[in-house]
């Protein structure tokens, strides 16, 4: 919707205007951290205002913020609001390797060598070559290893960015203001960069250290230049002052990029107030119904069901508008709104019996238990089979369509000898059977590929799923189900206080026929044997791995809130005796 993609857009330059400014106090303080003359104090703050008006100094600035925005657009570009869920190592590689995901990890790789380069040059590495006598140039070897760094960053930085899944948007549990969903987490940020840092400092010395002659000898070869320092060896890496400027802007730069994406996510995860009943015909396109149905923008469509979730909780006077008749006596709204998350609610069990469905092992064969699997039987064993000409033996193949002799595989037997007395299909038929086993052979290689490497305790490492991987994948996207869940209940039991007109009435029933029903099939799920509950603070990981146990409080909720709110008038529901006895517990 364009009035959407306009808010959208304003969001984000909130949020990329609000990471300039903080940008520019980093920036000051890291200049002001590069001077440090703390037993003279005049000189110190003398020569950062003069660093600070220098021309050079406000363009390595002007250039680090034009690197901070498009790191912001990058974190536009990327989001997703799809949890996405990673069945096995491979799938991990492949999600870095997707063009779209390369390019994103090329770019970062650009911004975070001009943001070491600009880091540098602010600490006081001037310059990629410098003069070592009248006549020669020599390689800033220094300068050199500080860019290297810079690149490093960036491709450390956008790889775990889909790895650890950085670009998914979480909605807050509560909704709160922008200032203390920032505020407590500026000296996290710093702290986690610098950590990060120092990790990822061990491999890229590790990495320089192997790869510096690959990278310098081109470099003097190109601009027939001579090394002033040497730093490729272990005594030139063993650089205090190296060290810690690395560390530093390794800081500033993962600081500035997680900063930059929390400020993303907290102004693009900011509740939106949709009209329930539009009064004017401008209004219409923001109406609420509107919003929950735009599937084709999953954003929109998650702020609509948290639209519908904060009313049902907050806001009576939008309750009243949501059991209000319409001009022609009918109560559409509500009924619009009901039947969008029923329909959800219904989705998700259709969803979760077919994964139960799957997870339960096909029957084998019809052979006899006391015979080992493969040992052929006994000739007194074998039946005595009547002659192809008599009669009854083709009587018995018509009375006996689905016989089939424990001796012969089960594509044989009777049925396969019946089946050779028919004449031949046509050969246009042989064809289309030919081409489609063809079809399905090319079908099952992939598959046929991955059990044949699982089988390679190599390749297994890689292919070898995850366990639990297919719990997480239905319960990924259950923000949307848990918010319906509790949206339905609370207008539920708000309709026997507010619904003047009892337009819910008809409707209890069905919510509790859908709410039992989905507690019973998440129960099946949450007493799996391969239902693991794991604690975190990571609020991602922890809606990856415990989105069941969401659902599950949801329902329950739900379902004591309704079952007190109507304890009396649940017994005339038109309900079935199992839904019934399972409501009793409540």
């Amino acid at each position: 919707m364009p009035w959407f993609l306009q808010v959208f857009r304003w969001r984000c330059v909130a949020s990329t205007t609000w990471l300039l400014l903080t940008c520019v106090v980093e920036l000051l303080l890291l200049q002001l951290l590069a001077s440090c003359r703390p037993l003279h104090l005049v000189l110190w703050i003398g020569d950062w205002i003069s660093n600070l008006l220098s021309w050079r100094m406000m363009v390595l600035m002007v250039i680090y913020l034009i690197m901070a925005i498009s790191s912001s657009i990058l974190h536009s570009w990327c989001y997703t609001v799809h949890l996405p869920v990673y069945k096995n190592r491979v799938a991990i590689i492949w999600s870095v390797l997707q063009p779209r995901h390369l390019a994103v990890v090329a770019l970062f790789i650009v911004l975070g060598a001009c943001s070491g380069f600009c880091v540098a040059e602010m600490r006081g590495y001037h310059g990629l070559w410098e003069s070592c006598d009248e006549h020669q140039w020599c390689l800033n070897e220094r300068l050199l290893f500080c860019f290297c760094h810079g690149v490093y960053v960036g491709l450390y930085f956008g790889i775990g960015y889909f790895v650890k899944k950085e670009h998914f948007l979480v909605f807050p549990s509560i909704q709160q203001r922008k200032l203390f969903r920032v505020r407590g987490h500026i000296r996290s940020h710093l702290w986690e960069g610098f950590v990060w840092t120092l990790k990822g400092l061990r491999l890229y010395y590790l990495s320089y250290f192997l790869l510096v002659l690959v990278l310098k000898k081109p470099l003097q070869s190109v601009f027939y230049l001579q090394p002033s320092s040497r730093i490729d060896s272990l005594i030139g890496l063993l650089d205090v002052y190296l060290f810690i400027h690395c560390l530093i802007a390794g800081t500033v730069i993962h600081s500035t990029w997680t900063f930059g994406l929390r400020l993303f996510r907290v102004f693009q995860t900011e509740a939106i107030r949709f009209h329930v009943v539009p009064v004017f015909s401008q209004e219409a396109s923001r109406q609420l119904i509107k919003a929950m149905r735009a599937k084709e923008t999953p954003l929109l469509m998650h702020f609509g069901y948290l639209d519908l979730y904060q009313l049902a909780l907050h806001s009576a006077s939008r309750r009243k508008q949501v059991f209000s008749l319409n001009q022609s006596g009918q109560p559409s709204t509500w009924n619009e709104i009901y039947g969008e998350c029923i329909a959800l609610i219904n989705s998700m069990v259709t969803r979760l019996g077919g994964q139960l469905q799957s997870q339960k092992t096909p029957a084998g064969p019809l052979i006899p238990s006391d015979i080992p699997v493969g040992a052929a039987p006994a000739a007194k064993d074998w039946p005595e089979l009547p002659s192809l000409t008599s009669a009854g033996f083709t009587r018995r193949i018509v009375q006996s369509e689905k016989a089939r002799l424990w001796s012969y595989p089960p594509s044989e037997g009777v049925e396969g000898i019946g089946a050779s007395l028919k004449p031949q299909p046509p050969v246009t038929g042989g064809i289309q059977v030919a081409a489609k086993q063809l079809r399905n052979f090319v079908k099952n290689i992939p598959k046929a590929l991955v059990t044949a490497l699982k089988k390679k305790p190599f390749f297994a490492y890689f292919v070898t799923d995850f366990p639990e991987v297919g719990i997480q994948e239905q319960f990924a996207d259950c923000k949307l189900q848990v918010w319906a869940i509790m949206s339905l209940s609370e207008l539920a039991a708000a309709s026997y206080r507010e619904d003047t007109y009892g337009v819910v009435q008809r409707s209890l029933p069905t919510i509790f026929t859908a709410l039992i029903s989905l507690s019973q099939v998440v129960d099946k799920h949450v007493k799996s044997p391969l239902s693991t509950s794991k604690s975190t603070r990571n609020v991602r990981i922890a809606i990856e791995s415990n989105g069941k146990y969401a659902v599950k409080s949801a329902i329950q909720t739900a379902l004591y809130c309704l079952a007190t709110t109507f304890s009396k008038e649940r017994r005339s529901f038109l309900l079935t005796e199992e839904h019934r006895q399972y409501l009793d517990s409540f």
